[in-house]
């Protein structure tokens, strides 16, 4: 799984709602007719909890054709050390124009001058991996694990210098390859899993509402124990729409200090165009014991970007 950060509180440019003369009362006015109400939906635990609920994967597309032995290219190795075991990961690239697909698990043959030869049992796929077809450019793997203890060698001890140095895959259809470069003992036996291609990366519902930037537009005072009103406007920074589905969840917070998590009005509004722009309607709790002064107003979609909109007003 893919996981998400947390949002980080970065300064935007307060932008002031002011009427200075009779043309800004006219735009003001005008402005507020497309302004979406602001609705009082504290965001529950459920709403909360789908967002940061994976979406399902989709199933990995099979039914292509064997991969011909022209068709893969070695991309290197990956040796990792594990508790008294060694993971080679062995990976092949698809060079070829269309998909194709290598089932089952491959043989897996050590041998070497003076050595026993040694054979790989079968282990089931890794947990991030998943069998299907190989599209072009796609790398699909093997992990071939070297047991370092067992009832032979219970101390996982490496028994010497290593003695293998190659290992000989093959696949069922007559494709063999040699992987060589490698430095391996088997005191206790080889395992090999069958071939798998990488799972996607999880995403969350949270993810579609990247690109969603807000600003603040704030009155110039407000007073301790009444409400805030003042608006946002939530700009589309990506080059396509953005569904508001499921519905976001907003934080608004002050240093007050107050801090709500609200749903957004996502029956007025179900989707914001791309490079386009929405202004809703907010509003936010002033307590009866903020101190006179300047106070900072924090705004955010959560999880939509590492940037919350922040302003001020003096409270009176």
């Amino acid at each position: 799984m893919r996981k998400l950060g947390v949002v980080a509180m970065m300064a935007m440019t307060l932008m002031l709602a002011a009427c200075t003369s009779s043309t800004a009362l006219v735009a003001t006015k005008a402005k507020a007719a497309s302004v979406v109400p602001w609705v009082d939906e504290p965001a529950t635990q459920s709403l909360i909890s789908s967002l940061l609920t994976p979406l399902p994967l989709p199933r990995p597309r099979t039914g292509a054709p064997p991969c011909a032995a022209s068709d893969l290219a070695e991309t290197g190795l990956g040796t990792e050390a594990a508790t008294q075991e060694l993971v080679v990961t062995i990976s092949f690239r698809n060079t070829g124009s269309a998909a194709c697909t290598l089932k089952g698990t491959p043989r897996v043959v050590a041998a070497a001058p003076g050595q026993p030869t040694v054979v790989a049992v079968a282990e089931p796929v890794p947990s991030y991996g998943e069998m299907g077809d190989v599209a072009p450019a796609a790398t699909v793997s093997v992990l071939v694990e070297d047991q370092l203890a067992c009832v032979a060698n219970p101390g996982g001890n490496d028994q010497g210098d290593a003695g293998y140095h190659s290992l000989v895959i093959s696949v069922p259809g007559g494709i063999t390859k040699k992987v060589s470069g490698l430095s391996l003992v088997f005191p206790c036996g080889m395992s090999a899993t069958p071939f798998f291609i990488a799972k996607p990366e999880a995403t969350y519902p949270l993810a579609r509402f990247i690109g969603l930037v807000p600003h603040l537009l704030l009155p110039a005072t407000a007073k301790a124990g009444s409400t805030l009103h003042f608006e946002v406007d939530l700009v589309n920074s990506a080059g396509r729409p953005v569904a508001l589905s499921p519905c976001p969840v907003y934080l608004e917070a002050s240093n007050v200090p107050t801090k709500l998590l609200y749903r957004l009005d996502c029956r007025t509004v179900r989707s914001i165009p791309a490079h386009g722009q929405v202004r809703y309607e907010m509003e936010m709790s002033i307590p009866d014991a903020a101190p006179p002064g300047p106070a900072k107003i924090f705004w955010d979609i959560i999880g939509a970007s590492t940037t919350t909109a922040q302003g001020q007003v003096q409270v009176q």
